[in-house]
């Protein structure tokens, strides 16, 4: 009788014991669904063009909701000029880019990597082609130190000297240089007062400065105002995909929709693909009655 109540017992305690297991397992497995649609916060610079003008940015599929309310486009700008100012960042490791810039027939400005092999060829070349200088900046990303600036890079840990001193000797390594726009730096350009440092340089300079606008919380705007320094910031980029289709269809949409901008900052890179299609394209662009101006010709000063 007692092995029989014995039984009775152990059989109670494993159903309970499954039972509280699959409780468990339940449980756990609404958390972890929970957690998987939980946003994730993306650290890496941001490349992709920010904000571009209404009226240019890529046609496609829209959901029906949001097309009632999207915003009337800018109305057609009939009568006045378009003018397109032209950079190309990422120059020093590749002289024949830069030799095929330096030809092309229209203001470009070259935005020159510090201390790189060919920094103070690219210079030279931009001088006798006649095109702008600029010295392209390497500043903190976020996702650093998995992601490298290169060098001469500034950082948001350095002290207000060390920035200086950086800014300095950058500036020396890109001879010529009428201003400064940043490489990648979607974290330094976040930190207004690490950013001061650096428009102090500028100003001390005569320089202006070129938001690449690599973080839509870039303080650069709001600081120069501050400090008074000569500010433009970029309105797109030609080329990140680097095929010769997705570049040709940029300036196309810049072509067919003339009416509705007047000015524009371009930021391109001396990828070949970008420069042929830039030779391909600028006679057709001039001939519609759109200028290639130089940068420091639409800087706020």
């Amino acid at each position: 009788m007692k092995r029989k109540n014995d039984g009775k017992r152990t059989a109670f305690w494993a159903i309970f014991l499954v039972l509280f297991l699959a409780l468990i397992a339940a449980s756990g497995y609404r958390l972890w669904k929970a957690a998987g649609t939980a946003p994730k916060i993306v650290s890496h610079p941001v490349t992709k063009p920010l904000k571009p003008p209404a009226a240019l940015k890529q046609p496609g599929p829209r959901p029906q909701a949001e097309e009632g309310a999207r915003p009337p486009g800018p109305a057609p700008q009939t009568g006045r000029e378009n003018r397109i100012a032209l950079v190309i960042d990422d120059i020093g490791y590749d002289p024949d880019a830069a030799r095929d810039l330096a030809q092309l027939p229209v203001p470009v400005a070259f935005g020159i990597l510090p201390h790189c092999p060919f920094s103070k060829e690219a210079a030279r070349l931009a001088r006798e082609g006649g095109k702008e200088i600029l010295l392209h900046l390497p500043m903190e990303p976020q996702g650093f130190p998995e992601t490298d600036p290169g060098p001469g890079a500034v950082f948001r840990f350095m002290t207000a000297e060390e920035i200086a001193a950086r800014v300095g000797e950058s500036l020396e390594s890109v001879p010529g240089a009428v201003g400064v726009n940043n490489h990648m730096g979607s974290s330094f350009m976040e930190d207004g007062e690490r950013l001061a440092v650096v428009f102090r340089c500028l100003k001390e300079r005569r320089l202006f400065f070129l938001d690449s606008l690599t973080t839509t919380g870039s303080e650069a705007a709001g600081t120069a105002g501050r400090l008074g320094v000569p500010f433009v910031a970029r309105d797109i980029f030609l080329d990140n995909g680097n095929s010769q289709e997705d570049t040709r269809e940029v300036l196309q949409r810049l072509l067919e929709k003339r009416e509705h901008w007047r000015e524009l900052v371009v930021i391109g890179h001396p990828y070949r693909n970008t420069v042929e299609v830039l030779e391909e394209m600028i006679p057709k662009l001039e001939k519609a009655g759109i200028h290639f101006v130089p940068l420091s010709s639409v800087v706020k000063r």
